[in-house]
């Protein structure tokens, strides 16, 4: 196993079907910043696959292939948990039928967690909806990790 802040408990947490928040800095060194529906984590490989509808990213996604940088930060709604990895050795691909699969059933579990929250459906679905046909994934090398979750340790750096 390659050493770096990717374990198998983050790993899993990253596909629960939680927020991702991706951020990069663009030309003009303005952050853009964009949304995955889905990832995937191989904390084996220290490697996270972020599965994104390709329309609504295309300045991310242009940003990234430029500054070979990125920020990805996810985050539970229900308790607060957010997690931040920053990382490059980037790489765009099209979406395979396993990435439309882990779309479709993170998407569906995050729907169930903002309606819990007390979010209407309506709200919810609207949120979570992407086209199959548009998603893309772009895989990233995370070589740091951070705790963002509301209090005093907010921003602190995850062991490695």
């Amino acid at each position: 196993m390659t050493a770096g802040p990717l374990d198998a408990e983050l790993a899993a947490f990253c596909e629960s079907g939680v927020s991702i928040v991706v951020a990069c800095r663009g030309p003009d060194g303005w952050p853009i910043v964009g949304l995955a529906v889905a990832c995937a984590a191989d904390a084996a490989a220290q490697r996270l696959r972020l599965i994104l509808s390709r329309e609504p990213n295309r300045a991310l996604l242009s940003a990234v292939a430029q500054s070979g940088a990125l920020a990805a930060t996810f985050s539970q709604p229900g308790s607060h948990r957010s997690i931040q990895f920053k990382g490059g050795a980037l790489r765009e691909d099209a979406a395979h039928p396993d990435d439309i699969r882990r779309a479709a059933e993170q998407t569906d579990a995050f729907c169930r967690t903002l309606v819990q929250a007390g979010y209407s459906e309506a709200l919810a679905s609207a949120y979570c909806a992407h086209n199959p046909a548009d998603l893309a994934t772009l895989s990233f090398s995370p070589s740091d990790a951070f705790l963002q979750t509301p209090g005093p340790g907010a921003g602190g750096a995850l062991p490695r």
